[in-house]
């Protein structure tokens, strides 16, 4: 994020100067705020929790103000536009290593501020480092470390759709709003992106390469989620690159960065530990820029210039890799060695370059590293669970981030396509047990209610698909029994009712209608049965006076083939009456309630709720039909 704190500037929107300066920062960074109250500018500032940011500072502002907006951690450097004379802002930048420049005009600062912004994220790539004791302690270990890695397994072990890629160009268009530098190239994605060009598009340096670092980074569960298919689709490309490589020689590559004094001691004290990088990893086989890196972060006051090297051997290690010669964006500029997500490394040495400069030796595990084997084995203990959802869950529960874990189902909740019922069923039971115990009651309900529902539907799905196979199966025999067939059909138009699908579910009643017109007696209970059902399907369709005549149809069948004070007489009698209120037919209708009344007062006794119900549809009618009389009378 940039800030822009300028008391001048003019924040009208058709103030073509300011929109200009504006579409040079989102050039190079898309979030930007600006300010001309400085009071509003640092109740911004202090509210920023999980998101670093660069500072512009137009015009004079106190020495001592831009040196205590300094102190916090979030902010990576400040850029003065056009501060006072050169004596004072040297004096400054003395007192405050976080200042960067003294400009004259925005052309230059954006320069700057481009390298930094590259520099910067190389630095705050997120490193784990494991401990001995943290493996077989599992208290111990980096929460972030294990969500990185379970987090992974979720994103490989996912099946996405077309969708999931429409979804997320539609938040890019959001989240890029007005930014004319990128909203191009997010329309250029839309339309050439394949599985097979997601390396291409990672190196291109564009709005995708900054998304995914920043929200790996910041473990931004929304935006992940909503990049889980293009996560999955690189990793998936350096795997086949790894594979079809020959690799044959043990190898080194580099990687220069900036590490934060706390994080380098960290470092130090874990000789011959294992190292994770929870993103994806850039290297270079040329150790000269990779020096560079480090080299440049060296002289941040707040930092310890860092120049891994990494020794690879093919032989014994299959965590997949790839050079991007010829497949990168630029080609071959820096050499570069890409490395899948989360790749674990072992430290084997340390050493001191320089007073601010050192290099850290790693070396790529293999398949054998027992301390990986018995730091994969204590993760499982903690997050047993037959899928990736419940081992997440697991997880979250044993670190105490019931907050995590909801947004986390949450995001996964809506990139959860509604045909998959079982999992929709089991993302909402793990919202409401997560609200459960979070107190939040009326929202665990709903969401224990909502995961019952879809467990339904998803056994409908699967009753469906072998009522289906039975039916095919059925038509295949010679010997089948047509009733059979019939009583099939009618089973699953019932099921595909359930689900929502009337037109294919009126189909399937229909044709076991048929069949049974012409294997059954008129009197059958099963041709009241499909003459209701097919009323049902109508009714919900709005066809009131087709589900009239199938309802008229059912009860003309079962005053025939039922006892006169059978239940269902009164049940048929009931939906009679709906249809007739719905067609204004008041007069017709008040006998159907009555009659109602008198089946189940037979049946169930004058206190039965079923009773009770019709009888306050009979004093309804009676109503209207005074009211209708009344008028009849006036006039």
């Amino acid at each position: 994020m940039i800030i822009w704190l300028d008391p001048n500037l003019n924040q009208s929107d058709d103030d073509e100067q300011t929109r200009t300066v504006i579409m040079h920062l989102r050039c190079i960074v898309n979030c930007v705020e600006t300010f001309v109250d400085f009071d509003r500018c640092i109740n911004y500032i202090t509210e920023i929790k999980d998101e670093e940011f660069f500072l512009i500072v137009s015009g004079l502002l106190d020495d001592h103000i831009i040196i205590l907006i300094s102190e916090m951690t979030n902010l990576l450097a400040i850029y003065l536009l056009r501060y006072s004379n050169q004596s004072d802002y040297e004096r400054l930048a003395q007192q405050c290593n976080k200042v960067k420049g003294n400009f004259t005009c925005i052309e230059s600062l954006c320069g700057v501020l481009k390298k930094d912004v590259n520099h910067f994220e190389k630095d705050l790539t997120p490193i784990s480092t494991i401990t001995f004791s943290a493996i077989t302690n599992m208290n111990e270990l980096e929460p972030s470390f294990m969500y990185s890695q379970l987090l992974k397994e979720i994103l490989l072990e996912s099946e996405y759709e077309d969708k999931n890629e429409t979804d997320f160009v539609q938040f890019c268009r959001l989240l890029y709003d007005n930014n004319r530098h990128e909203l191009p190239t997010i329309e250029g994605f839309e339309r050439n992106y394949t599985p097979k060009s997601s390396i291409w598009w990672y190196t291109r340096g564009c709005f995708i390469y900054a998304m995914i670092n920043k929200a790996l980074r910041t473990q931004n569960i929304h935006v992940i989620m909503k990049m889980g298919f293009f996560v999955r689709d690189l990793h998936r490309q350096i795997e086949v690159f790894y594979r079809h490589a020959n690799h044959c020689s043990p190898f080194a590559v580099y990687r220069g960065q900036g590490l934060l004094h706390s994080e380098f001691e960290k470092m130090k004290k874990n000789k011959h530990g294992l190292v994770s990088f929870n993103s994806f990893l850039s290297t270079s086989t040329d150790r000269k820029v990779a020096y560079l890196y480090a080299d440049s972060a060296a002289q941040n006051p707040n930092m310890m210039g860092i120049l891994f090297r990494v020794e690879i051997d093919p032989s014994i290690s299959t965590v997949p890799f790839t050079s991007l010669n010829n497949i990168s964006y630029f080609g071959d500029t820096e050499k570069e060695i890409l490395f899948s997500i989360h790749t674990i490394f072992r430290m084997t040495s340390i050493e001191q370059i320089e007073s601010r400069l050192w290099q850290i030796n790693l070396m790529l595990t293999d398949d054998n590293d027992q301390q990986l084997i018995l730091l994969k084995e204590n993760i499982g203990k903690v997050t047993q669970g037959p899928t990736w959802l419940h081992r997440m869950a697991q997880l979250m529960y044993y670190m105490g981030e019931f907050d995590k874990v909801e947004e986390t189902f949450t995001s996964l909740r809506e990139t959860t396509s509604l045909d998959n019922c079982q999992l929709v069923a089991e993302i909402h039971h793990q919202l409401g047990y997560i609200n459960e115990k979070k107190d939040n009651l009326v929202a665990a309900f709903s969401h224990y209610q909502q995961s019952t529902v879809r467990q339904k539907q998803g056994n409908i799905k699967e009753a469906v698909k072998y009522l289906q196979q039975a039916l095919e199966i059925d038509n295949i025999a010679l010997e089948s029994d047509p009733v059979t067939i019939g009583t099939r059909y009618n089973n699953i138009g019932l099921l595909l009712k359930e689900q929502g699908k009337t037109e294919e579910a009126l189909k399937n009643f229909e044709h076991a209608l048929g069949i049974y017109l012409e294997h059954l007696p008129p009197r059958h209970p099963s041709l009241a049965t499909i003459y209701n059902n097919i009323g049902l399907v109508h009714r919900s369709m709005g066809e009131n006076a087709k589900t009239l005549n199938y309802y008229e149809k059912t009860l003309g069948v079962r005053q025939k083939s039922l006892p006169p004070n059978h239940p269902l007489l009164a049940q048929i009698h009931g939906n009679i009456v709906c249809v007739l209120n719905d067609l204004r037919q008041t007069k017709s209708a008040i006998e159907h309630p009555e009659r109602a009344v008198d089946i189940n007062c037979a049946a169930f006794g004058s206190d039965h709720p079923h009773v009770q119900v019709y009888q306050i549809l009979v004093e309804r009618f009676r109503s209207k039909l005074a009211s209708i009389s009344d008028v009849d009378n006036s006039k």
